[in-house]
């Protein structure tokens, strides 16, 4: 099961699920990606090089459609973690177009953000 609220996204642990990311410049008309740009979702207990990656993925170039799959979300425990997605540019450029809505206070500090949620599994295969 996945939800989304805002940026806050829950996912059942071992399941599939596709993210479509829509992108709008800050006059709020859309951005068109390149074909050669990419998208990566990463995730992480709190946002700072010294916590492991537990769940990344890599748009195909020019999609803006991330694909989280169930083999990737079976290996994170259950529990409240920080995603971000990057827009990566061909000319090696990259910017951090999720989450945009951040707490004042959770902004700047390596402190566990609580946007990704994976819940436990009931139906164990």
């Amino acid at each position: 099961m996945l939800y989304i609220d805002g940026d806050m996204i829950s996912i059942t642990k071992g399941d599939d699920a596709a993210l479509e990311i829509t992108i709008n410049k800050s006059d709020g008309t859309a951005f068109e990606m390149a074909d050669t740009d990419t998208l990566t979702l990463t995730v992480r207990e709190k946002p700072c090089a010294g916590c492991p990656v537990l769940l990344t993925s890599t748009s195909a170039p020019g999609s803006n459609r991330i694909i989280l799959t169930g083999s990737a979300t079976a290996s994170v425990c259950p529990g409240c973690y920080s995603y971000d997605v990057q827009l990566n540019r061909a000319d090696g450029s990259r910017f951090t177009i999720l989450p945009d809505d951040l707490e004042p206070e959770l902004r700047g500090r390596p402190m566990n953000w609580m946007n990704f949620i994976v819940m436990g599994e009931v139906t164990i295969p």
